[in-house]
């Protein structure tokens, strides 16, 4: 499992287990940490232990609305490579920004670790490990349960216990109840390493999952069911012939399932990975972290240009034989049959909103350009070298830059 490092003032340290998202099937719910110093160090190892350096990584920030929400309207990306003892800091001038997501990318590009993906399944491949330090006080771990949905009512989650337990151990090490706003503080916490849990939950009726503007994220422990009933953020009533891609699996074994209904049932959860599935203004948005393949990974563009813009993509050959590129393009509102993009093709992409997902070939190169109104470029050509790691890109209707 990954390790939390809680640093103190003064340099000292306590390690805990690492917060994956504590999720109960109904209503769904999150656990989560913020960090309350303004500072996140990720330490990347080698299989063999060995600080592993230019490693590169990106954490995703998103603000925190009064609600408790996390706001999709204002983020901050930053990427940076780690040195030769193998960290990469990122100060947080924020402190109502909350990490979202991240990813370690090895120095030749392979994925190590995604905020999705638990260790021992990487480490069962070989893969190096990575430490995520949060800034804290030494002796306590501070913390709020949330709930997804907007609509959700925060009293509902006050009065939960939250329990800390020893790594390995039965008897718990800290409790604490939560607050009016989902808030908790546990207290007293010794060197070691710890897990949470919430074993106690008010009885309420379970919230729907919300499809609406602001986006609800929904991650599910291996083995569970998943369903989902989509309803209109304005009405509330039943949302028919809904389109939602569901993406399970990790690393080893994975699948991209549609489903066109209003209550959405998933099951045969992949018991090495959580199963996601992320709601945006009505349709689908896969995550990058959850768009992983052993052998070819994919690429997930979300482009949100203006209308009128659009897309050439095209794709270049690093090799004498370039396997077919399928880019598999949808719309809010409908699917679009895949396209097949071959070498040195060009395909236009009316982006005004829509997901462009494609599978990265072994050999060969994406090359991306957008283009504007009066069929000039604009922002920067950008290239995605045959074997990189996935990657997210998005492009901004405003400045015209690539990201």
């Amino acid at each position: 499992m990954l390790e939390l490092h809680v640093e103190g003032p003064n340099g000292e340290s306590r390690v805990f287990e690492d917060l994956e998202p504590a999720l109960m099937p109904e209503p769904p719910w999150i656990l989560e940490l913020r960090p309350s110093m303004a500072t996140l160090i990720f330490q990347v190892f080698s299989p063999e232990g060995a600080a592993l350096q230019d490693a590169s990584v990106s954490v995703f920030l998103r603000a925190r609305r009064t609600d408790g929400n996390l706001a999709l309207v204002r983020g901050s990306r930053m990427s940076k490579r780690t040195g030769a003892d193998g960290q990469a800091s990122f100060r947080i001038a924020d402190p109502d920004l909350v990490l979202f997501s991240w990813s370690v990318l090895s120095p030749v590009g392979d994925l190590l670790q995604g905020d999705t993906q638990p260790l021992p399944s990487l480490d069962e491949t070989g893969h190096g490990r990575v430490v995520v330090r949060f800034g804290s006080r030494a002796d306590r771990i501070e913390g709020r349960v949330r709930p997804y949905a907007e609509d959700d009512d925060f009293a509902q989650l006050q009065f939960l216990w939250v329990e800390a337990r020893g790594f390995g151990e039965a008897e718990v090490s800290a409790r604490a109840s939560t607050g009016a706003d989902g808030q908790f503080v546990l207290h007293g916490l010794e060197p070691g390493t710890y897990m949470l849990s919430l074993p106690r939950f008010p009885d309420a009726e379970p919230a729907p999952a919300n499809a609406g503007s602001t986006g609800v994220e929904l991650r599910l422990p291996a083995m569970r069911t998943l369903r989902i009933r989509v309803r209109d953020a304005l009405t509330g009533k039943p949302v028919a012939g809904s389109r939602a891609f569901l993406y399970t699996g990790g690393m080893r074994s994975g699948g991209l399932n549609p489903f066109h209904a209003g209550e959405l049932v998933g099951t045969n959860v992949d018991p090495r990975a959580d199963t996601v599935l992320v709601w945006k203004e009505g349709y689908a948005v896969l995550p990058l972290s959850l768009l992983k393949h052993p052998e070819w990974g994919l690429v997930d563009l979300r482009a949100n240009l203006e209308r009128g813009r659009r897309l050439e993509l095209g794709f270049e050959s690093a090799g004498e034989q370039a396997p077919e590129v399928a880019a598999l393009l949808w719309h809010h509102d409908a699917g679009v049959p895949p396209m097949r993009l071959k070498e040195a093709d060009i395909v236009e992409v009316d982006s005004s909103r829509g997901t462009l997902l494609w599978p990265r070939a072994p050999s060969g190169a994406l090359v991306i350009q957008a283009v504007g109104e009066d069929d000039r470029p604009f922002g920067e050509l950008l290239q995605i070298p045959a074997g990189s790691a996935d990657r997210q890109l998005w492009l901004d209707p405003v400045g015209g830059t690539v990201r």
